[in-house]
This record gives C-alpha cells, structure tokens and sequence, in this order.
C-alpha cells in the first residue's frame, strides 16, 4: 500500500508507537508484581492495537503506523515459560470474571461491566490461539502487508549517551538489537528508537555505520514553534525527526489532554484494592498485597469530584468526538501553513511518537482513539495521511526532486532527551547516582575482556567441553552487563528510592556479570550457577558476545532529497 495512494497533496501524519518493557523474568516466583506488567500490556495494550490494524485491514483504510518494539520486550513474548505464566493469569481473571458477574446480580449496570471485561478476555485468548501465543508475529504479519513499519531499540534499553565513552559497549547495545531484529522479522530496521529520544551528536557515527536511516528527537532539540521544522539531517546523513509537540500534548497529557476526559475509563480505582484479598485470589499479581486485576467500574473522576459508574458508549462517543478532533486540528494546521508558507522546505510530515502502552493500558480506550484518527483522516477531505516514518521519507525525497527542492541544510543537533528538563537528570540523580561507578567499572572490564573474544578457541564452532562452557560464560556475561545497563532501573528509582525491585535486578545483574567475569579470569567456572542465568536471563540466543567485537561490513545508506 502506497502512503500516496489518496491524493498526494495531503499533509503526512506519522504515528510511532514504542512498546518496551524491562526484562522481568525470574525462576524463583511463579507470580510477582513486576511480571503482572506484561500480561497487563499484552491483554491491554499489544493485543488490542493488533486488533486495530486488524480492522483497518477488514475495512481496507488506507492507513500506516510505525512500532518500535524493544528487545527486551520481545524476547519476553518469545519466551515459553513467560507465555505459559501469561495463559495462568488469563484464565485467572476469567475466573474472577465470573465470580464478579454473580456478585453483580442485582447491579445490571456492574454486571455489564463485568461481562464486558470476560468478553475481551475470551477475544484475547481467542487471538493468542490464532497468533499461537506470539503477538510478534501479528505485527510482523501487518509489516508483511505494508500497514507497519517495524523498527528497534538499544538491546536493553540503556540510555546511550551515557554510553559513548565505551564504544564496544555502545556497538553491542546497537548492534546486537540490530542483529535480533532482523532474526525475529526478516527484515532490517530503516529507523533506530533511541530511549527516551536520548540524543548526543556523539551517535551519529556509530548509528550511520550501523545502517541506521532515521531516528526521532525530542522537541526541544529544534524549535518549539507550533509548526517548525520537523526534519532535519546530520552531516553523515542521519535524518532526525523532531517530536511534535502540540499533538504530543494532546494526548499525553490527563490534565489538558484527551485521556483526562471524565467519560473515560479510571485507571486507578480498581476491584483489586477494592474487594477481599481471598476473594480476589488468584487474580491478583502477587498473593502477599492488593493489586490491579483489571477490573475497573469507574469512570474519572469528573471536575465536581464525584466518581461515576464507567459508562462504556459514552466514552466511545468520547473517542469519536476526540479522534475528529485530532484529525480536525492538523487540518486547520495545515491550511495555516499552505496559506503562509507554500514553499517551505523544511515542513515535512507530523512526527507523533509516544510510548504503546499508553493506549489500551493507561489510557484504555487509546486503541479505540487511534481507530478513530485513521478512519476520520481516510474520511476527511482534508486530512493528512497516515504513513510510516520510511514512507515519509521516501516520498520527500521523491517530491524534493520532482519539484527541483532544495534539501535541508546539514545540521547536527544538540543534545536531548523527551525526559524532565530534556536533558539526563532523571538518569543521572541523588537517588540513583550510586549505580554509575559499578555500571563504569562494569563496562571498562568488559572492554578489556572482550579481545577474549577474537581468540581462536573461543570460536562458536569449538565443540571441547571446557571451551564450549568458556563460551557459554562469556555470552552470559554480555547479557548480564548489557541488562545492567537498562535505563528502567534508575529511571524508578529516580521517581521511587525506596522501590526494592529496581535496585535487586540491577544488583542480580551487576553481580552475576562480575562473578562470572572472576570466574573466567580465575579458569573456575561454575557449570550450575551458569546454567541458571541462562535459564533465567535467556534473551540474544545467538552469541551477543560476537557484537562486542568491531564489524566494519555493516550497511551504509544516505538518504537523497
């Protein structure tokens, strides 16, 4: 499907969605909190927005979207036991569905909303049947037919300027997610996600070696005029797409944005603090405390403060009136600039990134919006086009020549981040300032280690025993390091100082990479205590300690305007 298919004078609208979460997997707990946020994000969020790009095929709008989908994440979808978890704690909310249901019986408007909540958990397993339990493969299907762009992230999220003093360290971060994307979907990534649109000018040669042929910046990188440039390009050819900001505010925020909206769905008022804990067993995410379970019978509350009963067509009328609105607002934005300014070179598609989670998760009826914002951008007659990133890109270039325009001028843009203050400070903070010396030594250690790699018996076609096990620790090692440097762990902390879960992985993973790094130097290694990190941490199948050492075969392109 062309993204020009329908009259090609309209403005272009890119939707990028980052779905992420940080590696939660552990053997020794069959059921904790920080597990319960994937299950939560595949029913709520991933399983939903695939049905979304479901129905736009049904329907045949002409509709594209970008997702970029983070390794750590998607190693978590891959992974069976996960999966086998995932399928417990579905069939645990049924469960609890149809006790809620009984309990409704003389509240008919509870007992819809308790019914409606068992029938999209029975269309969810329905779905995991049919995607035979990988939603990865859902989106690779739609990429397949042109209707998404799939791109990645670092490998484990790490926030990557803090990792340009280490360059192994920051090729393995990129290239290993690189490597695994292409495993996974067939199909090189165009554009690269930087976490948290963590920018430094120090990336711009690694991610251009790499093959990289976009990525998205923050706002502040460029001006933050409502409607300033949108592009711009590196001196090596790096085209950076600036996040808009106005859309941006419309849907993040809950103060001024749509989600605040009263009609719709509360997050935060759930049965899980509301009923008894026994009762609520075994739907609850972990069995010592209160939790979400999903079940959720309010709407926000309103100005007046009064909490009423979720009224679901309501906030579907909601979704419709918001869904015009967005499409109405870029059109009006548009016209404004047709009228002022033609010619300009520089006005390119609106660039709107924002974490997929949010809808279906925070925002619950987020999918249904974006259902809405393609279906009234198909129908309005002057709405943008939905495209992907790439797409986008590509028909500039083609409309830049045909219509003799001049490119961008090169320009290498300062540093960024979309965090608090644009800058690190969220990552860089009293509460979490003890992790970087560890993460230092850490990353020094492993650089100088990593020459082990380029050792002719440490080859991933030894077959001995003893160098078999050498190797196996040397790739547990990688992972344990590049797990430890996940911006998840002291971004919590910075909002939490006290939350333990953080502070244990980063300690488990910290730990696990310099024991087995001791280990090594001391030709002692212990067979067992490897086999259980493998078991445990069981993400990059494929020798990440190969993407330590320096490759100079990678793909180059430039873009051409």
């Amino acid at each position: 499907m062309e993204p020009s298919a329908r009259k090609t004078d309209r403005p272009s609208l890119c939707l990028v969605l980052h779905a992420h979460l940080p590696w939660v997997k552990r053997l020794d707990h069959a059921r904790f909190l920080e597990e319960s946020w994937l299950h939560e994000a595949v029913f709520e969020c991933y399983l939903p927005l695939l049905r979304v790009l479901d129905g736009w095929k049904r329907d045949h709008i002409p509709a594209q979207i970008c997702f970029s989908i983070s390794p750590t994440l998607a190693g978590m979808l891959e992974d069976e036991l996960l999966r086998q978890r995932r399928r417990a704690r579905f069939r645990a909310w049924l469960d609890l569905a149809e006790r809620e249901i009984l309990r409704a019986t003389f509240d008919p408007a509870l007992r819809s909303l308790a019914e409606f909540q068992r029938e999209r958990l029975w269309e969810a397993l329905r779905q995991l049947d049919a995607l035979e339990e990988n939603p990865l493969s859902g989106f690779a299907q739609h990429q397949r037919e042109g209707r998404v762009e799939l791109i990645t992230s670092s490998a484990t999220h790490a926030l990557l300027p803090l990792l340009t003093r280490h360059p192994r360290t920051l090729h393995a971060q990129i290239h290993l997610a690189l490597r695994e994307h292409l495993r996974r979907f067939a199909s090189p990534a165009s554009g690269f996600w930087l976490p948290e649109c963590a920018w430094s000018p120090e990336l711009e040669p690694i991610l251009r070696e790499a093959g990289i042929r976009w990525t998205i910046l923050e706002s502040s990188s460029t001006s933050n005029q409502v409607d300033s440039p949108s592009i711009s390009v590196t001196p090596l050819g790096l085209v950076c797409w600036h996040r808009d900001a106005s859309t941006a505010e419309l849907v993040w925020s809950r103060e001024s944005g749509y989600p605040g909206d009263p009609r719709y769905r509360d997050f935060y008022r759930d049965t899980g603090f509301d009923a008894e804990r026994s009762y609520l067993e075994p739907a609850l995410p972990c069995p010592e405390r209160a939790g979400f379970t999903g079940f959720k019978y309010h709407a926000i509350r309103s100005e007046s403060g009064n909490k009423q009963r979720y009224d679901r067509p309501a906030a579907l009328k909601a979704v419709e009136e918001h869904g015009w609105h967005f499409i109405e607002s870029l059109s009006r934005r548009a016209r404004f600039q047709n009228e002022h300014a033609p010619c300009s070179p520089t006005f390119g598609p609106w660039i709107c990134p924002y974490d997929a989670e949010l809808f279906g998760h925070w925002w619950f009826e987020g999918p249904e919006f974006l259902d809405a914002v393609a279906r009234h951008a198909f129908h309005h007659p002057q709405g943008p086009r939905l495209t992907t990133p790439s797409a986008a890109l590509d028909f500039l270039a083609a409309s830049s020549k045909r219509e003799s325009r001049p490119s961008p001028p090169a320009w290498t843009p300062p540093a960024s981040t979309w965090g608090e203050g644009g800058d690190l400070r969220a990552w860089i903070h009293p509460h979490n300032a003890w992790m970087r010396p560890r993460i230092e030594s850490l990353q020094t250690r492993m650089e100088q280690a990593s020459f082990l790699s380029a050792q002719p018996n440490l080859t991933a076609t030894a077959t001995d025993d003893s160098t078999v096990l050498i190797r196996r620790a040397w790739n547990q090692s990688v992972r344990e390091l590049l797990l430890a440097q996940a911006s998840d762990w002291p971004f919590q902390l910075r909002h939490d100082a006290r939350s333990l879960f953080p502070r244990q992985q980063f300690e488990r993973h910290a730990h696990a990479c310099e024991v087995l790094l001791d280990q090594l130097e001391n030709h002692s290694l212990d067979a067992a205590f490897l086999s259980r990190l493998e078991q445990e941490d069981s993400l990059f199948p494929y020798e990440p300690a190969q993407s330590f050492r320096n490759d100079s075969s990678s793909r180059t392109r430039t873009p051409s305007f």
